[in-house]
């Protein structure tokens, strides 16, 4: 009868220490509530992501939709998607006003480019410049954008409602 009750004890002390955050979570709503902000979700969620909704979001048909369409965050307690159908688009925003190589070597070779394109700047941290070509080198022009508070480009990702019913 003791070790039933020491065991028993055991079990629910187990239960008292563990972490807040140690439990699975089946629903991404519910999952951002709980963590509050961050950048993608972690072992704790293991269910499905809501992409229809996120579709919804975009104006993107449903049927379009694959495995990797969408990139999922939380901020703030609530879930953020960014739609990267055909290139990872989603990462932090690059904030440098300093060229890259690729962007200098570009500069070089199309020393009067009125525009440096994506391939050479690079699509999964979009520059928040908009970058130019002047006498062969890379300079940044106007800024396009100012991150979110986390440093993602915030008209990227749009913040989804709760499915209601």
């Amino acid at each position: 009868m003791k070790s039933r009750q020491i065991a028993f004890c055991a079990i629910a002390l187990f239960a008292l220490c563990r972490p807040a955050g140690a439990r699975n979570f089946t629903n991404l709503f519910d999952y951002c509530a709980a963590v509050g902000t961050i950048d993608r979700p972690d072992s704790r969620f293991a269910g499905p992501y809501p992409t229809r909704g996120a579709a919804a979001a975009f104006s993107i048909d449903p049927a379009a939709i694959r495995d990797g369409a969408f990139a999922w965050r939380c901020m703030g307690g609530a879930v953020f998607a960014c739609a990267q159908l055909n290139s990872p688009i989603c990462g932090k925003a690059d904030t440098a006003a300093t060229p890259t190589p690729a962007m200098t070597a570009y500069c070089r070779a199309n020393p009067t480019s009125e525009v440096i394109p994506l391939v050479v700047m690079g699509h999964e941290h979009p520059s928040a410049y908009d970058w130019t070509c002047r006498e062969g080198r890379a300079i940044p022009g106007r800024r396009l954008f100012t991150p979110d508070p986390r440093g993602y480009p915030p008209d990227l990702w749009r913040k989804l409602s709760r499915p209601t019913g």
